[in-house]
């Protein structure tokens, strides 16, 4: 079955079911996030048929990476040592070619977290960055 875009004139598109290819890959998606939302995140997650595994030190993502097909990373509870396991994972993603998606939760409430987010995003890998209106 195919699809034609309504904005591009005489383009045909196959239909595409996304949640269940997603389901059928079922992929594995590490998720650094913040005490608040770890749950909320993880179900989310299995909801849609992806499999998070939340990770919180350099040597247990070591292992993980090399079977990720995402990595998250959510700034809402940050700290400095956070901060260097963030560039940490950055980096074993971008060696390992794991797409990665940054939340940068209040980056826009103080120099510090805006700070850490233009140097995660300065990497020149994020694939993704999350926001919102505020």
């Amino acid at each position: 079955m195919t699809y034609e875009n309504p904005y591009m004139n005489g383009q045909i598109w196959p239909e595409l079911n996304i949640l269940e290819i997603l389901r059928q890959r079922n992929p594995l998606v590490i998720c650094i996030t913040n005490d608040v939302v770890r749950t909320f995140t993880a179900n989310g997650l299995l909801a849609i048929g992806a499999s998070p595994v939340m990770s919180e030190c350099s040597e247990d993502l070591k292992d993980l990476i090399v079977h990720a097909s995402a990595l998250l990373i959510n700034i809402g509870t940050l700290t400095p040592d956070k901060v260097s396991y963030y560039k940490d994972a950055i980096a074993l993603a971008k060696k390992h070619e794991v797409p990665i998606v940054l939340d940068p939760v209040g980056c826009h409430a103080g120099a510090y977290r805006l700070s850490v987010v233009l140097d995660l995003i300065k990497t020149g890998n994020i694939s993704l960055l999350r926001g919102n209106q505020s």
